[in-house]
């Protein structure tokens, strides 16, 4: 017991590394970047910065140049800072505590970090202490360990002189001394967390989604700005001009604002379900849980109180003290054990009962989660008896106590059974489980929580199924989940490990759609059954807190973990951790993910409008050049669209992201995974009005530069047009049938938002600075009659939608 000397710890720690987890590695800040920067957005802005310098280098112009650098330097800017905040709260959320561990070197005790031990270091381990290695069990007084987070057992094992105790098990009773085996990645859980950070993360459907749309924009805006300078040569432009016009269309083709309004509204949301106790690793997984279809979850303490009550007791046997012989054979090492311990005490306080009536403990087996059960040897006058503690299913033949099994697992109740029988020979306990009668059957109470029954009423309504993986037998899972709600109809299939076991996969895939409850479940079945469900194209939640869970949970759609009792590997391993570990703290993500959906629809829509009439106004500005043989002059220049893409744009979409929901979320099925941001009848609408506007825009500009044979004042009513027709266009965005479907009121962000971009654009034209854009200030009644025609497309076409709405 003197332990290793300090120079063979250095050796150690120089041949094996420190006593860590390694998890996949972290994106570098150059690699957050450049990922930023591949962003098809930011592509078509550089390019448009590129042409620009180009355009203005005989005349040294650079100011349009400039702006649009800004603007790209800005979306970087917003969105680096965003991925490097959530990965900061990420790393301080699933950071292993720095542990102290009890070592003995140079046959001295110490505190030392638990990342500096070492293999063949002497561990000293006590009640409350975490084993953060691999170790193997020298000397034990009583040593008992929680090991759930690796076998999804809550009852105690029991470890005795060369058991292996696993790192991440928590101490409950006893000292001991034990030697490290493996550390880091070579400890068991070093081997989960492997096979967990080695299954390869793919991109989220929303971010799938956005890329399709951008890439699309992309090919759109290469091709209009490509066909825009072969035509404007044609026309007999020049070529600085050709330059201008195809900038101006990638900018009036692309929504510079788009990545940014994603990033703040997502991140917006994300820090709100936060303050709700639902923190989400990556803000674009938000959507995927308002895709989710099942949810599935353990049963105990997270549908249950897991406040465990004995409420009935049934003795089959009756014995000579047998109240004493209960007080020797349980303890209240586990909540199963401590529930039926505290009735005894109620019943028969332990300090009245003669404990020298000659009883004598001759041999014991601790609980052990793979058999379900604890044995003990007792000698009364001569003769042995064991008695075994554990599961009725497991310890005798269910027809000897099937009315009160049956019963009970009617009333949800728990049974444990103490049985036992005389014993002949001298044999070993686990050699013995054979033939026992029943002696005691307890029914224990862990009722479902108010707030999850709540919640699981909500999941139907929403078209969610919940789904419960447990440890108990058949017949009790089954009455709990019909008291949550779980089981609605005789149609609803409760399936064990076993049974599941005996399926085929393609047996499985027939059914699991109608399966609600899986008992007696192994920490294997649940990826079979996540993969099963994923098959028949559901989108899957799975809630997990132990590192048994970690693989199921990234195989799931969206993983959830417990931010009180889940495991590091859990955490590191979930989409979505609940920092109350509250199974109704699931419901605002759900919420969250689908409102996100809706109103990305919503701004992507209005931005899109938007840059439709753009490149409209200068499609179609060049198809009157041509036909008229006139010389064109663009109605908007590429600074005027980038001014009106952030001011009329950007900033009210972003209070359009935050729009509150036009109903109740959770009365609607969930979010159809294949369906489009972009449906075809809203692309319809975009072209329609954005073609409209653009033209008016067109009208307007023409008629005014006719009328006064000045770009300055031309230019300025057409920017009047476009940036107000995007503003009161907007209104409608936000509704799902019509403008007239939905107060207008109801979001002050969007009332405050759209009169601060009125309020900038009438500065860009009325204040000193309209030189500067190529605008001059215009009369009152011109500025009333060019909102008037801006107005034009979003009242009309949405009166008559709203005619031919059923």
């Amino acid at each position: 017991m003197n332990g290793l000397s300090n120079k063979e710890v250095e050796n150690r720690l120089k041949e094996h590394g420190l006593n860590e987890l390694v998890s996949k590695k972290s994106k570098t800040k150059l690699e957050i970047f450049i990922d930023i920067m591949k962003d098809p957005i930011i592509l078509i802005m550089l390019a448009a910065f590129v042409l620009s310098i180009i355009t203005n280098l005989e005349e040294q112009h650079f100011g349009e140049a400039y702006v649009i650098l800004g603007l790209i330097i800005l979306n970087c800017v917003i969105s680096f800072v965003q991925e490097l905040k959530t990965l900061s709260q990420l790393e301080s959320l699933l950071e292993m505590n720095e542990d102290m561990v009890t070592v003995i070197r140079d046959g001295i005790e110490s505190e030392i970090k638990a990342k500096y031990l070492v293999i063949d270091d002497i561990v000293r381990l006590k009640i409350g202490a975490i084993a953060r290695a691999d170790l193997v069990v020298l000397e034990s007084n009583d040593l008992q360990v929680d090991e759930a987070f690796l076998t999804g057992e809550s009852d105690l094992v029991a470890k005795t002189i060369d058991s292996v105790v696993y790192s991440n098990s928590s101490i409950q009773n006893g000292t001991a001394y034990a030697k490290v085996t493996a550390i880091g990645m070579n400890t068991e859980i070093g081997k989960i967390a492997k096979q967990v950070t080695d299954v390869e993360e793919v991109k989220s459907q929303l971010e799938i989604k956005i890329l399709i749309i951008t890439k699309l924009l992309m090919k759109v805006a290469i091709f209009m700005a490509a066909l825009i300078f072969g035509l404007t040569l044609l026309n007999g432009q020049e070529l600085n001009e050709a330059f201008s016009f195809a900038t101006s269309i990638l900018i009036a083709t692309v929504p510079e604002g788009l990545a940014t309004v994603l990033t703040i509204v997502l991140t917006f949301m994300a820090t709100k379900i936060a303050r709700n106790k639902a923190l989400v690793k990556k803000v674009s997984l938000l959507e995927t849980l308002g895709e989710v279809s099942y949810v599935c979850s353990d049963k105990t303490g997270t549908i249950t109180e897991n406040k465990m009550t004995v409420v009935e007791k049934q003795f089959f046997e009756t014995l000579d003290h047998q109240e004493q012989l209960l007080h020797l054979i349980i303890d209240d090492q586990s909540p199963t054990t401590k529930a039926i311990f505290e009735h005894i005490n109620k019943v028969h306080s332990r300090t009245h009962i003669d404990f020298e009536s000659g009883f004598q403990v001759v041999d014991s087996m601790p609980f052990n989660s793979k058999v379900k059960y604890s044995a003990h040897v007792l000698n009364f006058a001569g003769q042995n008896y064991l008695f075994a503690v554990g599961a009725p299913d497991i310890l005798v033949d269910e027809t000897l106590i099937e009315p009160y099994f049956t019963n009970y697992g009617g009333q949800g109740l728990r049974p444990i059974l103490v049985a036992f029988k005389q014993l002949s020979d001298d044999l070993a306990v686990d050699q013995a489980i054979t033939n026992l009668k029943p002696f005691c059957l307890f029914g224990i109470q862990d009722p479902p929580k108010q707030s999850a029954i709540a919640t699981i009423n909500e999941f139907g309504q929403a078209g969610i199924t919940p789904i419960m993986i447990t440890g108990d037998n058949k017949v009790t899972a089954t009455s709990i989940a019909r008291q949550a709600g779980i089981i609605k109809s005789d149609s609803d299939i409760v399936l064990s490990h076993d049974e599941l076991v005996a399926l085929s996969d393609q047996e499985l895939l027939d059914i699991v759609m109608d399966v609600k409850v899986y008992a007696r479940a192994k920490p294997e079945d649940k990826v079979r059954i996540v993969k099963a469900l994923q098959t028949k194209e559901q989108i899957v939640a799975m809630m997990g807190d132990g590192t048994n869970d970690s693989i199921a949970l990234r195989q799931a759609n969206i993983g959830i973990a417990m931010g009180i009792n889940g495991t590091d590997i859990s955490k590191e391993a979930a989409d979505l951790i609940l920092l109350d570990d509250n199974y109704s703290t699931i419901d605002v993500g759900i919420q969250a993910g689908r409102l996100i959906f809706i109103n990305i629809r919503k701004f992507v829509r209005q931005m899109l409008t938007s840059n439709t009439a753009h490149t409209s106004t200068i499609l179609f500005a060049l198809l009157l050049d041509i036909v008229s043989d006139k010389h064109l002059i663009l109605p908007l220049t590429p600074v005027l669209i980038l001014w009106i893409n952030i001011v009329s744009d950007a900033i009210p979409c972003l209070a359009l992201g935050l729009d509150d929901p036009e109903g109740d979320l959770m009365k609607t099925p969930p979010i159809d995974p294949n369906a489009s941001i972009l449906p075809r009848p809203m692309i319809f609408e975009i072209l329609l009005r954005g073609m409209t506007i653009g033209l008016l825009v067109l009208i307007g500009f023409s008629y005014a530069y006719e009328q006064s044979s000045s770009v300055e004042f031309a230019r300025s009513i057409g920017f009047i047009i476009l940036s107000f027709g995007q503003l009161i266009h907007i209104f409608d965005a936000r509704a799902s049938k019509t403008i007239y479907s939905r107060n207008p009121f109801s979001n002050k962000w969007i009332i405050i938002t759209v009169l601060l971009s009125a309020f900038l654009n009438l500065c860009l034209v009325y204040t000193p600075i309209a030189p500067t854009f190529g605008l001059m200030p215009v009369e009152i009644n011109y500025l009333l009659i060019a909102i008037g025609i801006s107005s034009i497309p979003t009242f009309v076409y949405s009166f008559i939608k709203k005619l031919t709405i059923k």
